[in-house]
């Protein structure tokens, strides 16, 4: 078998690791989870899955392929980190959610094993958001395979996680792609998380388009974020799109378009009549209305 037909064999393993969380059947899961770990140890140890044989299909075009190379790799030349992030327990935050913390997280060997640890599945929404969100702050994570991870996860908590990796990834043709398709994404939630990412980016005229879609987005919160960021793009040619928003039935919506006018165009935006917004029923809005129009 090709190392290849090796790794692919080994993803599809006693029925592959679950992308959506905990399985129903636990039962089940347990031995799909056995099938996988097993076949997983038996490729660490392989010889004839050499360093240069994995270091060449760490660069495949298939993100499984990418990311199980570079697991192996880690596995023999740093067992240690990858046996914390295996045993890694989350604390949980301020926010009474779960994270994952520790000095030794950073590095090649700990993003691989979050990310394995992260497909395998069987924790929960909130614990595998927790890896997601570990594994895309890191800045070096590879586009391709936080990509991948994106498109084949089923949790709309954990794809928010994932998106949130493009607010500074420095590779910014895939954080645009990434974004652009993360606007399209069927949870609102995570269409929001996307647009509000994309103003964090230094080729935020790239999402231009795309966020001046969302603004008919049917969710309110993806409109006030795609207003936020296209505010912070200080394009005026965007105006004109913006300026709807400013009787839009949510009140988030209309105060991020003042800001986003007040910044693409400063003189048009003090000369609208704000009238009725001075007068909002929302008070942030009203403010913000009574300051442009001083």
């Amino acid at each position: 078998m090709s190392a290849r037909n090796w790794l692919i064999a080994l993803m599809f393993a006693a029925g592959a690791p679950a992308f959506a969380g905990p399985a129903e059947d636990l039962q089940a899961l347990s031995a799909m989870e056995a099938g996988y770990a097993e076949a997983l140890e038996r490729a660490v140890a392989d010889a004839a899955l050499n360093t240069d044989t994995l270091s060449t299909l760490a660069e495949s075009d298939d993100w499984r392929v990418r990311h199980e190379a570079v697991y192996i790799l880690a596995a023999r030349t740093n067992p240690e980190a990858v046996a914390l992030v295996e045993g890694l327990r989350p604390v949980t935050s301020r926010a009474g959610l779960p994270h994952f913390q520790h000095p030794e997280l950073a590095g090649l060997a700990a993003r691989a094993a979050l990310t394995e640890r992260l497909l395998r599945g069987g924790e929960s929404d909130d614990v595998r958001a927790a890896l997601a969100t570990a594994v895309a702050r890191d800045l070096d994570v590879d586009p391709v395979v936080l990509t991948g991870l994106y498109r084949a996860e089923g949790s709309p908590a954990v794809r928010e996680a994932l998106v949130w990796g493009w607010r500074k990834h420095p590779d910014g043709a895939a954080a645009a792609k990434g974004l652009a398709l993360a606007l399209s994404d069927e949870d609102a939630a995570v269409r929001a998380q996307a647009a509000a990412a994309a103003g964090y980016r230094d080729n935020l005229a790239e999402l231009v388009p795309a966020l001046t879609r969302a603004l008919s987005d049917a969710d309110g919160q993806v409109r006030a974020m795609a207003a936020r960021s296209l505010g912070w793009s200080r394009d005026p040619a965007t105006f004109d799109a913006l300026a709807p928003l400013l009787s839009d039935s949510d009140a988030e919506a209309r105060l991020q378009a003042l800001h986003a006018l007040e910044r693409v165009d400063a003189k048009r935006a003090a000369g609208l009549d704000l009238g009725a917004l001075a007068a909002d029923p929302d008070p942030r809005v009203a403010r913000a209305a009574q300051q442009l129009n001083r």
